[in-house]
């Protein structure tokens, strides 16, 4: 018995010395060739997949660590390389970690996370360096050439003996890596940007001097691709208890041998203890380096009918050849033919390759009756007229068969490879969670994370690879394919729903575009335009904008975060004015806008155009709202939100939050950014109160005053800085002339209030046509009297009375067009101006009469007019004045004999100088105040 023990120890021990030596690799060849190793390539998580270089290292000063890594599948944590001291692992390690948003880089020490630009993708080459200059104390990262990281690190002296490992953290299997690394180097100095974007652009490629790729690596149940030269038929493992080693590499070989030979290889080595798969392969360098587009995927598609083929191949984003020529439609049908005939499939690109294996029975056997392949056009609309449906151009096909289009056929798919794919609807808490690949044959979606998405039997199922736990399934539909949104039912709970059916989205469409139900996609500034542009018509469908958290309550206004007074916003266009001076009304027909901003509510996908961003009715009446009165009005007038209102949000600031929660793709804003607004069109009558001392050449102020009534100033306040107002009618109406119009707050006692000022000044051009130049005739007039000939007293006098009878007749005219006033305005006082001047100047005709003196003698011995006295009483008698024999002289004979005394003289000089000389003064007063402060002089 211990015989058996000892000779088992003994075999044991030989076994592993061969596993070690078999682990071994060296020199890469050729100089434009790589190898390139794979670890995980099935995406499993264990915990004894690694590989560790072959000899100790130190790191003591400067250095440069390089590698291209490709993830397969995305774990919580990625551990890529680890170079950690012998003594502690945990002590001091430089060390790379990949998140699917982030790395975790470490210099000889603790590390801390840097955001990437943009997220990872798998199946995309990654050149990663990182360098660590001691001297300067200076740690700089770069990520495919590009600097990511550059930061002031101190750095301790690094005396450690250290071991080089890939893919593990403390072999947890939950962090193994699943992906491919090549070119691996360290450098006991700092390369040159320029060097490593030499490296990056695989124009050459450096060996490093502290860790080399072509260097003694020991590898431990991974995939090394080695170029294919058969097969080698599986073995059956077989697994014995071991006991167990403290040292770091007995534990790798230890957990090598307990946890190995669960994978599938495509060449499998047999131990007795273990199973180990070894396949080393050399791609050209070139290929590294053009893995971001690794052009186009077929994916063969099984009978169909032509238009369910191309709507499958639209949903996966592809598009159907049109062949040119014969060789090209042969080339079609051959490769389903060679499909049919070998049973062979072309395994997914993540395996850098093409790796021929067998096609599932049930999947080879739909490809058997494929006689005809369809091409990407049809004539289905004009007869004769071919027209590509993914491209809509009309082509001139060469040699194609005309058949029903109802008829079933095979289609060969050409799409992106490498092409990202989201399942929506899924509530994940990591985002690697949501995204997947597509695997071509048989058809299926592999995840970024621990998902996949294939078809078992008839039915479609979403389900966990790791658990191995189903999802959800997807009921047969009449093209049965997962593509698209659709409802699945769920086998275990999703976003807290437990059971039934939910909606789900599986898309390739990529961030800003929308995807349609049938999977096709559109640029997602098209989604909710009013207008369709999906085929099926499903984009403008759900269009709702407003999210309305459980415990909304549309009566509390919004209570900003810092706990103040919300903000309102008030913009008032005004499209029309019409005073009416008599009543002292102001009339006008404007559009009022209030905004604000509501933190408790998000928005769903607000475009630049705010026209597009208008919430329903429905929403609207959920909302909170503020409440404006309109004070100085006859009755009681408050803002309305009724049919006539229209409501938007204003997309003030960019950024979102997408939503892969949510089946449909949705750009999340924040109510705290983007505010609400609210407008309608008022027919207000405002009442003004006018001062009206200057008129016709005054200026009136009029006010709207809005108050807010919904709540006190303590909740709700106006927001002036944000606030405007604006006029877009007439600048000039019959009576007044528009002047600025501005808005200010003003104290409304407990509730907040603005006031919107109309300056209105009024047009004097009608008051000077019919008062003030009509009045300065009849003054004229009544001034030219002075200058008839005294001895004409009535003349005189009936002239200026009548023009004082008009004058009197037009101030009372002009009072009653007017609001009675107590005080006297302008045009008053120029009406009262002018009767008295002319009441001076009839006073001036009477002294002027009475001093005249017109004699009484006859025509030989003395004047025509002769006084005789007697006593107190003045008796004048008047003689005829003969002229020739019995003739009498007429009257002007008589005043060419009459004389003026100088008394008579002054006062007609008096009065012509006084009445001219008051007039001017007034004048000069009357409009030299008027010209500081009124309307007369006015700059619009």
């Amino acid at each position: 018995m211990r015989c058996g023990s000892r000779l088992l120890l003994l075999h044991f021990l030989t076994s592993l010395v061969a596993i070690l030596l078999n682990h071994t690799t060296y020199a890469q060849k050729g100089g434009k060739e790589v190898k390139v190793l794979t670890l995980n390539g099935d995406g499993a998580q264990r915990g004894n997949t690694l590989a560790e270089y072959g000899k100790p290292i130190a790191v003591r000063d400067d250095y440069t660590l390089c590698l291209r890594f490709n993830i397969i599948v995305f774990r919580l944590l990625t551990a890529v390389i680890y170079i950690v001291d012998q003594k502690d692992y945990d002590e001091m390690p430089i060390s790379l970690d990949v998140y699917f948003e982030k790395i975790r880089p470490k210099f000889g020490g603790y590390g801390k996370f840097y955001p990437l630009p943009t997220n990872l993708a798998t199946n995309k080459w990654y050149f990663y360096c990182q360098t660590r200059n001691s001297s300067g104390g200076e740690g700089r990262v770069y990520l495919d050439g590009e600097l990511l990281v550059q930061e002031m690190i101190p750095f301790d002296v690094d005396n450690a003996v250290r071991d080089t490992i890939m893919g593990q953290d403390e072999y947890m299997p939950p962090y193994s890596m699943s992906g491919q690394l090549s070119q691996v180097n360290m450098w006991r100095r700092v390369l040159s940007h320029e060097e490593i974007l030499s490296l990056t652009r695989c124009e050459v490629d450096l060996e490093g001097d502290i860790i080399s790729w072509s260097g003694p690596w020991k590898v431990y149940n991974a995939e090394e691709k080695v170029p294919d030269k058969g097969t080698c038929p599986p073995a059956r493992a077989v697994y014995r208890m071991i006991p167990s080693w403290k040292t770091a590499h007995w534990r790798l070989v230890l957990a090598s041998l307990v946890q190995g030979g669960n994978v599938e290889a495509q060449c499998v080595l047999t131990v007795k203890y273990a199973t180990i798969r070894r396949s080393l392969k050399y791609v050209p360098l070139t290929d590294l380096c053009r893995s971001v587009n690794r052009g186009r995927m077929t994916v063969p598609l099984p009978l169909l009918r032509y238009h369910d083929a191309v709507k499958l191949c639209r949903g996966l984003r592809g598009y159907i050849d049109v062949p040119t020529t014969m060789a090209e439609v042969y080339d079609n049908k051959a490769y389903f033919e060679d499909m049919v005939e070998g049973e062979r499939w072309v395994a997914p690109e993540h395996l850098a390759g093409n790796v021929t294996t067998p096609a599932p029975a049930q999947e080879t056997s739909v490809f058997k009756e494929c006689e005809r392949v369809w091409g990407g056009a049809d004539d289905e609309a004009v007869e004769g007229v071919w027209n590509n449906p993914f491209t809509g151009v009309n082509l001139v096909p060469a040699r194609l068969l005309d058949t029903d289009c109802k008829k079933h056929s095979c289609a060969a798919c050409r799409t992106t490879a490498g092409s990202t794919w989201t399942l929506r609807g899924t509530c994940e808490e990591e985002e690697r969670m949501y995204y997947f690949d597509l695997v071509a044959m048989p058809m299926s979606f592999r995840g970024y994370g621990e998902y996949r998405v294939r078809k078992v039997e008839n039915t479609w199922e979403w389900y966990n690879a790791v658990t191995n736990t189903t999802m959800a399934t997807l009921s047969p539909l009449s093209l049965n394919y997962p593509v698209g949104r659709h409802k699945w039912n769920l086998q275990v709970p999703v976003c807290g729903q437990k059971g039934g059916q939910r909606m789900l989205t599986l898309s390739p469409c990529v961030p800003g575009e929308f995807t349609c139900d049938d999977g096709s996609c559109i640029a997602f500034s098209k989604r909710c335009d009013l207008k369709f542009d999906c085929i099926d018509k499903t984009d403008e469908s759900f269009c709702d904008i407003v999210n309305f958290p459980g415990d909304y309550r549309s009566r509390l206004p919004p209570r900003p975060a810092s706990d103040e007074a919300l903000p309102i916003a008030v913009a008032v266009s005004m499209d029309t004015l019409n005073i009416d001076t008599t009543t002292m009304l102001l009339s006008v027909s404007y559009n009022l806008r209030m905004t604000w901003l509501d933190n408790r509510l998000t928005y769903n996908n607000l475009k630049p155009l705010t026209r597009l961003n208008t919430v329903s009715q429905e929403q609207v009446a959920q909302l909170w709202r503020p409440q404006l009165g309109f004070i100085n009005t006859d009755d009681i007038q408050q803002t309305k939100v009724d049919e006539d209102a229209v409501t938007t949000v204003f997309r003030q600031h960019p950024v979102y939050t997408p939503n892969l929660a949510d089946p449909y793709e949705v750009e999340i804003y924040r109510g705290d950014t983007n505010p609400l607004s609210t407008t309608r069109k008022y027919s207000t009558i405002y009442t003004c109160n006018f001062d009206l001392v200057l008129y016709p050449f005054d200026i009136q102020e009029c006010y709207l005053r809005l108050q807010i009534i919904s709540a006190s100033s303590e909740y709700l306040v106006f927001n002036v800085n944000d606030s405007a107002v604006e006029y877009l009618g007439q600048k000039f109406l019959v009576e007044y002339g528009i002047g600025k119009i501005n808005l200010k707050e003003s104290d409304g006692g407990q509730y907040g209030e603005v006031q919107v000022q109309v300056e209105l000044i009024r047009r004097y051009g009608f008051a000077m046509l019919n008062i003030y130049i009509p009045s300065v005739t009849l003054l004229t007039i009544s001034y030219v009297t002075l200058y008839f000939r005294p001895t004409i007293f009535e003349v005189r006098v009936m002239t200026a009375l009548t023009s004082q009878l008009v004058l009197a007749t037009l101030f009372t005219q002009v009072s009653t067009s007017l609001p009675k006033t107590s005080y006297f305005k302008m045009v008053d006082i120029w009406l009262l101006f002018c009767i008295l001047l002319i009441f001076f100047i009839i006073i001036f005709h009477t002294i002027i009469d009475l001093h005249l003196d017109y004699g009484d003698t006859s025509f030989t011995s003395g004047p025509p007019f002769q006084k005789i006295s007697s006593g107190n009483t003045g008796v004048t008698r008047v003689s005829p004045i003969n002229g020739k024999e019995g003739e009498t002289k007429n009257y002007k004979e008589i005043f060419k004999h009459s004389f003026l005394s100088n008394t008579v003289k002054f006062y007609i000089i008096l009065s012509k100088s006084t009445i001219f000389a008051v007039f001017l003064l007034f004048n000069a007063i009357y409009w030299g105040t008027l010209a500081k402060d009124s309307g007369l002089v006015y700059y619009y």
